[in-house]
């Protein structure tokens, strides 16, 4: 074959290539691209991922999940607070409705007993509801009055005879009866173990009480503790048959005491002054009258 000289080209001229040197320069790999390759990758690439994300995208999209989970728990904790705020309110500060409590007096502003037209164990049992239903704070007095009634049918206070004659079994002696004033006074006196009475009586006479009570000391707890003491058994005070006063010295006044087996006294009474008689069944109840009376708070007998 005829060897052609190239002189078309500058890199020819100038280095003198040959046509047949140019088959042996490296040419690059062909890139070669179609309109068909390229339909069959989009697809190819459509059906893999239904939406293309770049790693840029995946991030965001974690982040912006992790914000919107730390919102709804945020949101879930106030609503509960909330929630919890509201019962407290609703419920949990109403405190139940106090119940009604109706402040009833220590005692009845009144005490009385019918006397008149009524049998000794009536007026006793009057007596006992009478103190069952009184209350008073230790230390305390409440009076109770003795009614009779007049010829024409009025009620009045009873008088001393009446009311010593309609509680006694026996009736006291005579001139003990006529020494006293018309009124006594008889009244609940309050001790830390309890309610009982007692009689004040106003003398006219001291020797003639003085000595009658002392005439009448055989009887005398038979007769009064039934009423200064309500709740004592008849069995303890036949067992008292027999025994004797005795002399003692209480918040510095001479007193006659009568104790029972144990020492406790089950009737006692003094003289406060050659005026006034006074007759319980406690020694506290007797030394706190005694002192009472002492005192500025002088009880004015009818």
């Amino acid at each position: 074959m005829k060897e052609i000289s190239y002189t078309g080209s500058r890199m020819g001229k100038q280095e003198g290539v040959r046509v047949s040197d140019l088959s042996t320069i490296p040419r690059p790999p062909k890139l070669m691209r179609t309109l068909r390759s390229d339909i069959s990758n989009r697809i190819e690439e459509t059906q893999n991922a239904d939406i293309p994300m770049t790693s840029s995208d995946v991030s965001v999209s974690q982040e912006e999940g992790h914000h919107f989970g730390k919102i709804i728990f945020i949101l879930f904790v106030v609503l509960a607070f909330g929630i919890g705020l509201g019962m407290y309110v609703l419920i949990g500060t109403k405190k139940p409705a106090p119940a009604l409590v109706v402040e009833t007096p220590l005692t009845e502003s009144t005490l009385e007993v019918q006397i008149d037209n009524s049998p000794r164990e009536q007026v006793l049992a009057d007596i006992s509801i009478a103190l069952g239903k009184t209350k008073l704070a230790p230390g305390s007095t409440q009076e109770l009055t003795f009614l009779g009634k007049n010829a024409d049918g009025s009620t009045r206070r009873a008088t001393t005879a009446e009311i010593l004659t309609k509680i006694s079994i026996s009736s006291p002696p005579a001139p003990f009866l006529r020494s006293l004033s018309a009124v006594p006074f008889y009244g609940f006196y309050a001790s830390k173990s309890g309610l009982s009475g007692y009689f004040l009586f106003r003398s006219r006479s001291y020797p003639n009480t003085f000595s009658a009570i002392l005439e009448w000391e055989g009887n005398m707890a038979r007769d009064l503790i039934p009423s200064l003491n309500p709740w004592s058994g008849k069995k303890d005070i036949a067992n008292m048959r027999g025994k004797l006063f005795i002399d003692e010295r209480l918040a510095g006044i001479d007193t006659r005491v009568l104790r029972n087996n144990e020492g406790a006294p089950l009737i006692a009474y003094a003289f406060i002054n050659k005026k006034t008689l006074i007759i319980t069944t406690t020694d506290e109840g007797l030394v706190a009258l005694i002192t009472k009376l002492n005192s500025d708070e002088v009880l004015v007998l009818p």
